[in-house]
């Protein structure tokens, strides 16, 4: 072995792997999230071979040309707080349409509290939607989803070589300690060197629920 190994001590620093899992709202219990994505993003469907998949649009997709109806689905990248998972949530038109609004309002999704549960306690029963939203966004909320590209691999459809940037402002970036040498030319850490970003993922959470919370 010639090379020397890679020792990260900043969790902020370890790579993130470009995968996410797909999940829905569950027939029975609670989704709570908080969202990730700036914006949100709309794709005809159809339900094919008990899947998901993407319509071509007309000329262009051999299910329409069979006499399958497609159907719109919304998605965006959330933070479920039940497990701290980033994922992406799929959601049928008609809760896109409700957050849609909030969009239309505010001109971003991005930090707002949800809760998703089905009354009917049924696969495809209708979704009931609460939402919340605080009055600041926690910087330490992770960056939004490459949404695109990850559900094309999902879908095993063509993707973009890498996934393509977010044109609105992400988080503040992370403001690294610097290096200084000492008098015998070791390195040494600059005492007043500190993160500006070093909320966890819990106080990003804890920040959330308590702008959110319904006064008793």
């Amino acid at each position: 072995m010639t090379f020397n190994p890679i020792f990260i001590t900043d969790p902020n620093e370890i790579p993130k792997p470009q995968n996410a899992q797909l999940v829905r709202t569950p027939p029975t219990g609670r989704l709570k999230a908080i969202i990730t994505s700036h914006k949100l993003i709309a794709c005809p469907t159809h339900y094919h071979a008990r899947r998901t998949v993407p319509c071509g649009g007309p000329g262009n997709c051999p299910l329409c040309e069979s006499g399958l109806k497609w159907r719109l689905h919304g998605y965006i990248s959330i933070l479920n707080t039940d497990n701290l998972a980033h994922q992406i949530l799929e959601v049928p038109a008609r809760t896109y349409d409700a957050l849609a609004q909030w969009y239309k309002n505010f001109n971003t999704v991005r930090g707002l509290y949800i809760e998703l549960t089905r009354p009917t306690q049924r696969p495809n029963g209708q979704i009931q939607l609460i939402v919340r939203r605080p009055q600041t966004i926690p910087e330490s909320l992770p960056d939004p989803l490459p949404v695109q590209w990850m559900l094309c691999r999902i879908w095993g459809v063509p993707a973009p070589d890498q996934p393509p940037p977010e044109t609105t402002p992400k988080n503040p970036p992370i403001h690294r300690p610097k290096k200084h040498l000492d008098n015998n030319g070791q390195e040494t850490q600059n005492n007043n060197g500190k993160h500006t970003n070093d909320q966890s993922l819990t106080q990003a959470l804890r920040q959330v629920m308590q702008a959110t919370r319904v006064p008793e």
